[in-house]
């Protein structure tokens, strides 16, 4: 096979393999069931467009032995061990029966001897890959009835390949050499026990020698791999399964140090090579062949021997061994030994084409129907467990605590697993678990958690004082998933990042140890502030930002409502998360520590347990000590102005008092009407200007401006050579662009400004210019009007030298946009021109000069009132690069533009070529 041909197949298979698992999970049953389906669609029964020849067969068999690889991983000698008895017996009924059975059916369906023979002997191996993947789909690969499972399709394996050799010498004709047999027999015996025995005690001491002296990453798993196949091929060469030299290896890695790190890194690679090898198997099949009635019933009665075999070799499960039935299931599945069986088969003559096909129909029907089945048992075995009688605590509780184990004191009933597993992992935060209490927690049925106060409890207990190797209990038991399914989601996503260099990063919650270490140092500030606030729902907050992302204030409530919070501290959590880089973006700006701004920060956020609570949160994520100053100095002020409850009802304090020195200034003769604008000023605009400003501007707004109209009046400040010019006009898009247009063609430059919209359309707007005495402000006010009425986006535009700097963080309610540039004539009105051709709108905006550089601050959002998203804020960077049109449209813009992060007070981008 060409290389090309070979790429675009193997592309074909992951991709195909990865559609088929998602259909199973979302169908809810076994991923291996779809994976063989799409092999047996894409083969030569149907679509022809994968054939299990080389060199895609090899891959496929890479995966299997990347599977078992994998499973041996699981697996403890010791477990082995006590099923080792049982295991045995049911191999050996489990090759015997089928064998006896198969052969006495198939001659009374009159078919020849040596055939006979050779199709009975074909059903006597179980497939150790499948049933291993179902047991690990169900979390049940440390179950009794997983090991017995797995040991006696070992045992099988090395019997069916003996029977294969002595069958394939009767049915050609040949002398049967009992040497030969002898060897093959002995070979494989001395080959299984041997380099389990020696693997497990001296791989440990290689391994950990070799890895601890390397220096490269990547070294870990490409031993371990290594060695996998360097066994697989051992056993090819004694005449086993390679799988079976897999499953060895991975057995003697078990007991490396090495073993969580291994199987964490194991597993992307076994995700794109072990699906191939189920599509592989269903690819084997020839659907067109099976179209023959005499094939099907031939087909029928194997596969019926096939599966009653294989279940009545569990009578040799000893008493107290597990579900004999569940076992027998697990016994069902043929799979790798008996393709090997069908191929040779059918090389060398012995079997027919049609023959070929019946037991090729056979070993699909065995692995079809197995998988559910076994899945169902499973789930049947666990919810009988769950529904048991109840059983008495002993008096010392079910948990017997050591210095270095906690073990099960007694078996209790499966509805307190849930309970049992969380005082548990607690314990293991200093402890090992012991076998019993792995085996026990690994059967419970996967039903999810009824969640109450005990419960809801020990969890936060768990959060509190837990570690890694807590989560890393509640993970291997299954229990994270039963507990908490969407956490125990995002730990498997962070386990699979290729990126994470640490192997214990994925279990450890970030954000949640830094809070733990804060409040634990009393000298910290934050320390002081812990024991006022709500503990639980700050921890269960830091808990949803390192596993779901500083974005996941939903996900976060639905986190705290499905372990027991009530919707108030639930809203909590969800304003967390929500606002955890409120504070310390707003402390980075210097501006956030006026009067105003700490209030507008007091308002939003509430009260002063909320407030504390955001803060500790913040706390924990701010190292930096200039930072953390200015954090705890900002909290302070916040926490004061929540304190005078008359200040943060909307700042009533301060407001009303600024209303009542307007209103003095106003003339005795004010209507209604001016009662009301003053009423709807903007809070920053109260606290922002002086009383004689604002009177000016209300009396300026009595009638309200016409469309068009703009209404001017200067004044002069003598004393420094400069003037104020208060403008009022109905506020339209462009129009601080208009008003400083008109100012630069009037060669009048400006030095200060101050512009606000108000929520009835209305723009009040101050200016502090330089201009002459004689300055003809008549011309002025016309030349606004002119622009109001002509002012449009249609000119060239023009890249705007200086620092951009876009803050979405540091208010709740408005992107803040700051602009530093050298200042020259004519730099507000580009500066607004770039808004305008944005299509921003501007709520206020404060514009100053310090030593010959424009510093200029606007609040900002778009034209539905929201802050800048990642293609608003695109806009405004190509708009300030003179790259943005007089006409755009979002999907234009989007082309051209790349998104830039929302911006949480850190240095701007230069614009500066």
């Amino acid at each position: 096979m060409e290389t090309g041909a070979l790429l675009l197949r193997l592309a074909l298979l992951f991709v195909v393999a990865r559609l088929a698992a998602e259909v199973a999970e979302r169908l809810h049953f076994p991923a291996v069931l779809a994976e063989i389906g799409a092999g047996v669609l894409l083969g030569p029964s149907l679509f022809g467009w994968i054939e299990p020849k080389e060199p895609l067969s090899f891959i496929g068999e890479l995966g299997a032995i990347l599977l078992l690889l994998e499973v041996g991983l699981h697996m403890d000698l010791a477990d082995l061990g006590r099923v080792g008895r049982s295991a045995m017996q049911v191999a050996w009924i489990g090759i015997l029966v089928p064998l006896a059975a198969g052969f006495a059916g198939m001659r009374v369906l009159g078919i020849a001897t040596p055939v006979a023979l050779f199709l009975a002997a074909g059903i006597t191996a179980t497939s150790v890959g499948i049933t291993a993947r179902v047991f690990a789909d169900m979390r049940a690969l440390t179950s009794t009835e997983a090991q017995t499972v797995l040991g006696a399709a070992i045992v099988d394996d090395v019997l069916g390949l003996l029977i294969l050799t002595v069958v394939t010498r009767v049915s050609s004709g040949g002398r049967i050499q009992f040497a030969s047999i002898a060897g093959v027999t002995v070979a494989g015996i001395l080959f299984v026990v041997g380099a389990t025995a020696l693997g497990a005690i001296l791989i440990p001491r290689i391994f950990g020698r070799f890895v601890g002296r390397s220096r490269i990453e990547g070294t870990l798993i490409g031993a371990a791999v290594a060695f996998g196949l360097c066994m697989a091929g051992l056993a090819a060469a004694v005449k086993l399964a390679p799988i079976v030299g897999a499953f060895v290896a991975g057995v003697a890695l078990s007991r490396t140090p090495q073993r969580d790190e291994l199987r964490r890194r194991l597993a992307p690679v076994g995700h794109l090579f072990v699906p191939v090898f189920f599509l592989l198997i269903g690819a084997e099949t020839h659907v067109r062949t099976l179209a023959s009635p005499r094939v099907l019933a031939v087909a029928a009665v194997l596969a019926a021997i096939a599966v009653v075999g294989k279940i009545v070799s569990a009578l040799g499960v000893t008493r107290g061994g597990g579900d004999r039935m569940l076992i027998g299931i697990g016994m069902i599945p043929r799979g790798e030994v008996g393709l090997v069986f069908a191929t040779l088969g059918l090389s060398s003559g012995v079997l027919s084409a049609p023959q070929h096909a019946t037991l090729l129909a056979v070993v699909l029907v065995t692995t079809l129907a197995a998988p559910p089945w076994l899945r169902r048992r499973i789930d049947r075995s666990r919810r009988e467990a769950f529904e048991s009688v109840e059983v008495a605590e002993p008096p010392d509780g079910w948990l017997l605590v050591t210095d270095d184990e906690v073990e099960l004191r007694a078996e209790p009933s499966v509805g307190l697993a849930h309970r049992i597993a969380l005082d548990a992992a607690l314990l293991c935060a200093q402890r090992r678990p012991g076998p019993r209490i792995l085996n026990w927690l690994s059967g419970v049925p996967a039903r999810t958690a009824t969640w109450d106060a005990q419960l809801s409890r020990r969890f936060m207990a768990l959060l509190r004082d837990g570690n890694t190797r807590s989560w890393r209990f509640l993970e291997v038991t299954g229990m994270l998933q039963v507990l908490l399914p969407k956490l125990e989601i995002a730990l498997a996503r962070r386990a699979h990042d290729p990126f994470d260099l640490d192997p214990a990063s994925a279990l450890r919650w970030d954000e949640v140890d830094e809070l733990k270490r804060i409040v634990s140092d009393q000298d910290d500030p934050a320390s002081a502030r812990w024991p006022g606030v709500d503990q639980e729902a700050v921890l269960l907050a830091a808990l949803a930002r390192s596993a779901f992302g500083p974005d996941a204030a939903a996900e976060a409530r639905a986190l705290a409502t499905y372990v027991g919070f009530k919707d108030d501290r639930a809203s909590l959590v969800e304003f967390l998360v929500a606002e955890r880089d409120l504070l310390p973006a707003a402390a980075a700006r210097m501006s956030m520590g006026t009067e105003e701004s700490v209030l507008a920060l007091a308002t939003h956020i509430g009260d002063r347990s909320r407030c504390d609570a955001l803060y500790v949160l913040a706390a924990a994520g701010e190292e930096e000590p200039t930072a953390r100053k200015r954090l705890d100095e900002l909290r302070g002020l916040v926490s004061s102005a929540l304190a005078s409850p008359e200040l943060t009802s909307a700042g009533m304090g301060v407001l009303e008092e600024r209303r009542r020195q307007v209103v003095e200034l106003l003339p005795r003769t004010a209507n209604v009407a001016v009662q009301h604008l003053l009423e709807a000023a903007p809070r920053r605009y109260l606290l922002g200007q002086t009383p004689q400003a604002i009177a000016k501007h209300i009396q300026m707004l009595d009638p309200p401006p016409t469309r068009g109209e703009v209404r001017i009046r200067p004044e002069p400040d003598p004393e420094h050579g400069t003037w104020t010019i208060f403008v009022a006009a109905l506020d339209r898009p462009g129009a601080l662009a208009a008003i400083a247009g008109a100012l630069t063609r009037c060669e009048i430059p400006v030095l200060e400004a101050a512009i606000t919209t108000w929520p009835h359309g209305l723009a009040a707007d101050v200016f502090r210019v330089s201009a002459p005495a004689t300055t003809d402000w008549d011309a002025v006010r016309k030349a606004a009007t002119e622009a109001f009425a002509h002012h449009g986006r249609n000119g060239k535009p023009a890249r705007i030298p200086g620092q951009l700097e876009i803050d979405n963080a540091a208010s709740p309610w408005h992107t803040i946009v700051e602009v530093r540039a050298e200042d020259r004539s004519g730099l507000l009105y580009r500066v607004a021109e770039a808004f305008s051709r944005a299509d921003l709108r501007i709520h206020h905006a404060n514009v100053s000069t310090v030593d010959g550089v424009a510093v200029d601050t606007f609040l900002v959002t778009d034209r539905d009132g929201h802050k800048l998203g990642h293609r608003e804020q695109g806009a405004l960077r190509l708009s300030f690069e003179g790259k943005l049109g007089a006409r755009w449209t979002p999907a234009r813009m989007w082309r051209r533009a790349t998104p830039q992060p929302e911006a949480t007070g850190k240095p701007g981008k230069l614009l500066t070529p």
